[in-house]
This record gives C-alpha cells, sequence and structure tokens, in this order.
C-alpha cells in the first residue's frame, strides 16, 4: 500500500470523509483536508494526525518522516460533494458552471434545497435546480452582521 490516499481512507475515522490531500515531497509536508456531515472538531483532526503518523504505510512513503497536518475545508475552499451544499442551506454561493447554463456562466444566490443529484439556489424570484455535474466552482460568501 504506497499510494497516501489509500493510507488516508483505511485510517479514516467512521463519518470523516476525506475531500483532498496535498503533498509537498521536498518539505516532506502532507496536509490532509477532511470533512464530515455532523462537522468535525480540532479533537478529531488531531486524533487522526496521530494515527497516521504511527501508520506504517505513512512511514513506507515517507522514511525519512513528514509534518502531517489534517484539517477541514476553510470558508474559501469549493464546495465539492452533496452533503457539504445540505449542510449549507440557507447560506449564500457564488458558482461558477463548467458550461453556460440558461445563458448564464456564474449565478449567486441562497441554497434553498439540497440532495445527492441537485440542489435548488435562489436569488430573489430567480431559482435555478442546478445538477452538481454542471458545477465548476461553488464558493460560500462570506456574511458579516
Amino acid at each position: 500500500m504506497n499510494n497516501i490516499s489509500d493510507i488516508a481512507k483505511k485510517y479514516l475515522p467512521p463519518g470523516m470523509i476525506l475531500l483532498d490531500i496535498v503533498q509537498d515531497h521536498k518539505s516532506k509536508f502532507v496536509r490532509f483536508i477532511v470533512d464530515s456531515v455532523d462537522g468535525i472538531t480540532i479533537s478529531d483532526t488531531a486524533k487522526y494526525a496521530k494515527i497516521l503518523k504511527r501508520s506504517e504505510g505513512i512511514g513506507s512513503v515517507y522514511p525519512n518522516g513528514c509534518r502531517i497536518e489534517v484539517s477541514t475545508p476553510g470558508i474559501d475552499q469549493p464546495l465539492k460533494m452533496p452533503f457539504q451544499f445540505k449542510k449549507n442551506i440557507n447560506r449564500n454561493i457564488d458558482i461558477v458552471f463548467e458550461n453556460d447554463y440558461d445563458g448564464n456562466s456564474s449565478f449567486s444566490g441562497k441554497i434553498k434545497s439540497a440532495d445527492d443529484i441537485c440542489f435548488i439556489i435562489q436569488n430573489g424570484k430567480e431559482e435555478l435546480t442546478v445538477d452538481y455535474d454542471r458545477v465548476k466552482k461553488a464558493n460560500l460568501v462570506l456574511e458579516f452582521n
């Protein structure tokens, strides 16, 4: 098992979802980006980091050691999976489409609902039902009250 992704998935705690892995072989740094339907605490990420650090698999990929970081996606990270849209219902997002969608290359609005196939976004009276595979990028909009 030399693939870092396979190693990460093998030790992934129940309910935690691996979104991305960023490696810098030169500096021997690996960042695992994880999320969950129910949310993840700092304690959860610390425990997972320790498990990965102690695993034999990481040692085989980085025999001289490496720095490991486990984090959740930041607010600047795009939404990628249906569960992320579901847990952000009633939040504003900016969407860029893969190809024009009803003449639009992008759309901004509030997520009204989401399931495993598509989500509904509303801007004023305009409402779009969007299949996830039509989305090139979807970012939450920061709101300050």
